[in-house]
Formats: C-alpha cells, structure tokens, sequence
C-alpha cells in the first residue's frame, strides 16, 4: 500500500511538473508576431494562428463591441484617439465609445491571444513566457512589456534582446572549435540594429570540480550593438503611402489626405507594394473604390522608391559601424553579418550593408523566424525539465546608468557610474556601491547619463534608503574599528532591467575574546611570543529600501488586477456571444434543411419514410420556428437557440431512424442469418465428434452443459427472428421497423463470441495405459517405467 501511493505521489509530481513546462516564445515585433509553443514531446516550431499562418499582424482592432486579432484586426478600419495619461506621463487610446484603454492592457490583449492559440493547441494552460525585444528598449519600455505579460496572466521568464534571440537559434545547430565573432544585422519595421555576437566554446564543469572537462558548452555572448529608429521598414512604408497619395491626387484631382479610411487602405497598399518591390522591378498599384467609388490603379517602380529613400541609404549601415566602435572590432575581426528582419529583404537595403561588410553577408537562419526560435530555446534552458543542448548566454546593457545624490551634510550633487553600455545582463551583473558616513535616511536617482532617444526621459528611478539611524545607533553599541558605511547592490535583472537588490549598514569591530593564548611557560621560554589577535569581525545591518519611479511611472499592482479583470471580462463576454453565434448559425442551417426536406419532391428519401402526422407537425413547427428566428431569435441566448432546434429534431428524429434502418437493416439481417447457419453448423459437427469421442472412451472437447448453451441460445434468436420478419413483411417504409439493426447486430455478436470461444479449447488427449510391471525389472528399471506410464500432455495444455 505504502508503494501505491509513493508510486501515487510521485506520478501527481511529475504530472505537475510537465505542466509547468510548457511555455509560449514570442517575438513581439511593431508589425508582425511570431509565437513558439513550447510543451514536453513537442518540436520547437512556429506556432500557428487560426488562419494556420506561421506569423500575424501585431493588430488589435474593434467592430462595434467584437475584437479581432491578427490579419481580421488588420483589414478592420478601427478609429481610436490617443490621448495623454497625465498621471502616468504616458498615453492612452481612446475608443469612439469612450473606453480607455492603456498600451499595457492593449498589449496586453495580443498576449493573451497567443496564449489562448497556445493552450488550444496544447490543450494545457500556459503561464509563462520568453519575449524578445529591440537591444535598445530602456527600463520604460522593458517594464511595460513585463506589466502587459502579466496583465495576460502570463509570469515573464525572462526579456531577451532580439539580437540574442536570433543569435541562439544560429548557434543551435553549430558548434565552435574555436571563437567567432558574427554580426546579427536585423532590419525591421521599427528599427534597424546591429548586434556582435562571439560564439565559443567554454568547458562544462561542476562545483569541486579539479580535472578540467572533455566537454564544452557553447558560449554566446553578446559584445555590443548599434541601432537606427529612423530608416525602418515603417519609415519606408509612409513615403510609398504618400508618393501613391500624390499619384491618385495628380490623375483624380481629388484630396484623399482628409479621409481617414482610404489613407488607411494607401498604407496597406503601400506595404503590399514594398514586399512586392523586394523581388521585382516594378509593382502595380490596385485599390478598388479608394475615395467616391473611384477606383485607383498605377505602378510603381524598384527605382522610384529607392529614390524616395536615398536620404536614409547612408543610415542603412551605420548600427554596423556604431556596434563596431563600440565592441572596439573592425570588420576584420568578423566572420560574417547574418541578415534577419522582413526588410533584410529589400535590394537597397543588401546593397549599402554590402558596402560596409563586402562578402560577408550570410543568409544563415530564418529571416521570419529565427527570433522566436532562438527565443524559445532559451526558455527551455531555464527548465529543469527539458533537455537542451548545452549551451550558455551572457547578454549586455544598452546605456550608461548613473547615480545622482547629495553628499552627507552637503548641497553638492554627486554622480557615480554604474553601468556601461557593456555591462553584463543578468545573475553575474551585481555591482556593489558604498556610501560613508551616513547618519540618517537618503535617497540617490537612477538615471541614464546620456539623452537615449530624442524627448526621451532620462531619470528612471529615486531610491530611498531608510531605517538609516537605527542602524547606526545599532553600531555604536560596540566599538568599530571605523566608522560604518552603507553599500548597497544594483543589478540587471535576466530581462535587462535595474534592480536595487539590497542595502546593508557594515562596519568592523574588535574581537578581543579571539585571540591566541600562550602558556606562561612558553612565554618565559621564548619572550618573542606574544597573543596574536585574529582579523576583525564585520558586523551588518539590513536596511528598508523604498522604490519610487520617476518619469513614465509603471502600472500598480491594483491597476494591473484591475485590467486583467477587464480582460477576463471582454473574454467572458466574447465566448457567450461565439457560443450564442454558433447556436443561431446551427439553428438557421438546420432550419433551411428541414424547409427544402419537406419541400422536395415526393419520391426523396425523406418523403417515401415520413408519416403523414410527421408531415404535418414539422411543416407547423418549422413555420412557427422560422418567424420566431426572423422576430425574435436575436434577443435569444445560446441555450434557448439549441432548445428549439432540438423540439424540431425530436419530431424528425423517427423519420431519421427509419431512414438509416432501411439502409443499414438489409445488410445486419444477412449478418444475422450467416451466424445462425455458422452456428448450426458448429452444433451438428461438435455433438458429431462428442459421439465418436465417448464411443471410443476418450475425453469430449465440449461438455453436454456447453454446446446446449449455445443451442439455446441460437433457438432463441433464430424463434426472435422468424417472428421479427413476419412482422416486418407487414410493414411499409413510413412504419417503425419490427426488426433494428442494433438488435440484430447484438444478438450476431453475441453467437459469435459463445462459438469462438468453445472453439479455442484445446483437444484433450486420448487415455494411455502403461503395460504391466516385470518382477525382474531393477528398481532403477522400475522407476524409469513408471515414469513412461505418467500422461504427458501439449505445452499448451500445461
């Protein structure tokens, strides 16, 4: 018993953690995402959407109170505003309706949508995630992503710069006898960057190891990283929607500026014609009814539109020489660029990396897809339950971080760096600062010491260091050998984000009860010998530390609960109104069969098996159905919908069954007569050989009590049949059956078993008698003998 539930208990374990591994990769891009469903006995792959698309729209768009995801969000024209949240010092979009809605929540809304393809797929919840975002993102923009996975019900394992991501899936396949140092150059819609990655090889070893191993774990580390925000696939997308606002203003002389609606459809358009222009020399331009039901039609050429972005050809290439100074590398030192992005595409494009990098441009990975996959991997290196490829990641900071405060008993502002922009990201990034001379509670800011983007805010965070004076009145208790200080612990968090980990209160003191004691005797002997006090005892003090955020303020804890509440009712709602859709759509099918059923011609399936009765009392209930569908089925819910499809069904359902028994009765009743005369068969020969068995004093294979089971039985349903077909006989197609299928069926299978299972016993063997015994026989002989007479038998019998 004991075994069974330890066995019990350890099942439920693993059962609990199997669950818990399955998590979603998302490569949450300005205008495409990708997703990756990670789950035990599953392949890393793309996840697909409900189109069965390997990647959608990063769209979210309303029809009236219906939300709608991906390419249907896309072709949706939804208005919204955006206006200041003066609170957060941040934005909000703002529905005709009048709903607000944050940029987390809206976020907030796609995750959970990927979550929701990802747990119908699975068929398991999901609650975690891995989401890749641009190197440059700063602590804003990271803690929003973290508070819109959240929102989601999704728990962040980690937020990995993209470069990373597509780095890890280059290396995935690959290993490295030797280091190398690769470009990830990842042209998107909203940025374009340059990541140097250097791939090695580390050897693998364990705590209290002293042999080094046989094995290595590849290495990628992440060395440095330039970016562009102005020459993007978005930048490239609103000149071409705007060359084509000319183009139909010039031959329509019409001003298509003003509606919103048709520069909507130009800026699809427009980005229709840039993915075509990637592999063409011109493209034709096609908008039905763009403004006044005039239809648009034109083209465009590769050449007119790099013309439109000659100004940002030069921009193209420079976060490859940016990522170069930084790393302090030429491109000597790199082996080759591999290009990713859905812009990496676009001739002009290849053609100014190609100037900087000349042969070294590589097509190694997935353009698409390289990201999530890269992303996902790196999620399945934090699980213990998956096993990977052994391989390790180091990532880096993005800005020069910084510390503003005033010094002790003073108005002067210090400053003192913190990070760098190659500072290390994650477990091994902790810088210690230390603070002397403090008395009492003060605060430092955090803030990057350089403007990061253009209207950007620099200062991130003000920490308070508190309880400072109780700490200090602790001290004084003993005698320190110098005054305390405070030291305090900054970090990268594995998503990239500043972490004040803790603040101590530290200072030394005298130990004068450890010392080493000599003997009087030792010390006569020997002056020189004298105590020898052991190093000072360092003593600390935890301090309270207190986070105030500066600048874009990030949502409360009450806020977030708030909105996940409000998901958690637009999904509430939209799942009663799909299953009431679902219900109307059934009803309103079924009900327009039912109506050409009974209006078809007299010789159909349906006419020749109705009754007259039936006739009747679906003709009135259809009719009276199909007024209430068109007067008042729309304020009707789903339960309602199915009750008067099911009143109708059970009215048609006896037509129904008479149908399937005229087609399936014919067949059933001559499986049902094969049987009977198998089984009649297998009688006559079975009593046949029990005779000529008993008569020649062997053992029967069948007993009396078995055989007349089966007889029986085969009487029984062969009286059942005779009577059946007497009844049937009298019967026309619109009358119940006498005689079922399912009867017929089960009393078949019923002979069926009884005869096969006499038939797999095995024939006994015929009685042997030993000849009599000699008196001359030796024992030896004797025993041998009588071992001869013992009956032997089959060893299938045994």
């Amino acid at each position: 018993m004991a075994t069974t539930c330890r066995s019990y208990l350890l099942f439920l374990l693993l059962s609990t953690l199997t669950c818990r591994a399955a998590f979603v990769a998302i490569d949450f891009g300005s205008e495409w995402t990708k997703a990756s469903l990670m789950s035990p006995g599953r392949p890393i792959d793309v996840l697909l959407n409900t189109d069965s698309k390997r990647k959608m729209q990063s769209v979210v768009a309303w029809n009236k109170e219906e939300r709608s995801f991906g390419i249907d969000a896309f072709n949706l024209i939804s208005a919204a505003t955006i206006v200041e949240d003066a609170e957060r010092h941040t934005c909000i979009v703002q529905r005709p309706d009048g709903s607000h809605w944050t940029v987390e929540e809206l976020v907030g809304m796609q995750f959970m949508y990927i979550k929701q393809l990802a747990e119908q797929e699975s068929g398991e919840k999901i609650a975690e995630a891995v989401v890749t975002v641009p190197p440059y993102y700063t602590q804003f923009e990271r803690q929003a992503v973290v508070d819109a996975l959240q929102i989601a019900g999704l728990k962040p394992i980690a937020l990995i710069n993209d470069g990373l991501a597509v780095a890890i899936n280059y290396a995935m396949p690959r290993t490295f006898s030797e280091d190398e140092h690769h470009i990830i150059y990842d042209a998107g819609a909203s940025s374009i960057t340059a990541t140097i990655v250097t791939f090695s090889a580390q050897p693998i070893t364990t705590p209290g190891q002293i042999l080094k191993s046989s094995k290595n774990a590849t290495q990628v580390s992440v060395q440095s990283f330039g970016y562009d925000t102005v020459a993007t696939g978005m930048e490239l997308d609103r000149r071409l929607r705007d060359h084509l606002v000319q183009l139909f203003e010039s031959s329509h002389q019409k001003p298509v500026r003003s509606n919103q609606r048709a520069m909507a459809r130009l800026w699809k358009e427009a980005q229709r014609v840039k993915s075509v222009l990637s592999a063409n020399a011109d493209a034709v331009v096609r908008v039905e009814s763009l403004l006044e039901g005039v239809d648009f039609k034109d083209s465009v050429s590769r050449a007119a539109l790099e013309n439109l972005a000659k100004d940002l050809r030069s921009r193209f290439s420079q976060p490859i020489v940016h990522a170069l100074d930084a790393a302090g590398m030429t491109m000597a030192n790199i082996s080759s660029v591999i290009l990713t992005g859905g812009i990496s595409r676009i001739p002009m494009i290849r053609s100014a990396v190609q100037e900087i990098v000349g042969d070294k441009i590589a097509v190694s990975v997935n353009a698409d897809e390289a990201a999530v996959l890269g992303a996902a991997f790196y999620g399945a290196t934090t699980k213990s339950t998956w096993r990977t490829k052994d391989m390790r990641f180091q990532d880096t900071g993005a800005y020069d971080v910084q510390l503003k405060y005033r010094k002790e008993s003073s108005s002067k502002e210090l400053l003192t760096p913190v990070f760098t922009p190659r500072s290390r990201v994650g477990a091994t990034s902790g810088k210690k600062l230390t603070f002397p001379k403090r008395t009492d509670d003060f605060a430092v800011t955090v803030s990057y010491k350089n403007m990061v983007r253009p209207d950007f805010p620099e200062d991130i965070m003000k920490v308070h260091f508190l309880d400072v004076a109780d700490a200090l009145a602790n001290m004084t208790k003993v005698e320190t050998i110098q005054p305390p200080h405070i030291t305090a612990a900054f970090a990268y968090s594995d998503s990239g984000m500043i972490t004040v980990e803790d603040a101590h209160m530290v200072a030394e003191i005298k130990d004068t009860s450890s010392t080493v004691n000599t003997s009087t005797e030792e010390q006569a002997e020997n002056p020189l010998i004298k105590d020898e006090p052991k190093a000072p005892q360092r003593i600390s003090t935890p301090l309270r530390v207190q986070v105030q955020h500066l600048s874009v303020t990030p949502m409360t804890e009450e806020g977030k609960v708030a909105a996940r509440g409000r998901l958690a009712s637009i999904v509430e709602k939209e799942a009663a109104k799909s299953h009431r859709d679902e219900a109307y759509n059934n009803l309103e099918g079924y009900l327009y069969r039912l109506r050409d059923l009974i209006d078809g011609d007299d010789d159909t399936p349906f006419k020749e098996f109705v009754q007259p009765k039936e006739l009747l009392s679906l003709s009135k209930g259809l009719a009276e159905a199909l007024d209430w569908l068109n007067d008042e089925a729309d304020a009707a819910d789903a339960q309602l919908l199915w009750k008067k499809r099911n009143d109708l069904e059970k009215i048609e359902q006896p037509v129904i069954t008479r149908y399937k028994e005229g087609a399936s009765g014919p067949s059933a009743l001559k499986d049902l007569q094969k049987a009977h005369a198998l089984a009649r068969a297998f009688l006559m020969e079975a009593r046949e050989n029990r005779t000529l068995a008993l008569e020649a004093g062997d053992p029967a294979r069948f007993t009396e009590d078995e055989l007349a089971s089966v007889e029986t039985t085969l009487d029984s349903s062969e009286e059942w049949l005779r009577e059946g077909l007497t009844k049937q006989r009298a019967l026309t197609k619109r009358d119940d059956p006498a005689l079922r299928t399912a009867d017929m069926e089960s009393r078949g299978i019923t002979l069926q078993k009884m005869v096969k299972s006499l038939e797999k016993k095995k024939v006994p063997r015929p009685k042997t008698t030993s000849a009599p015994r000699s008196t001359s026989e030796s024992p030896a002989s004797a025993t041998d003998s009588a071992k001869d007479s013992e009956p032997t038998y089959d060893r299938d019998e045994l």
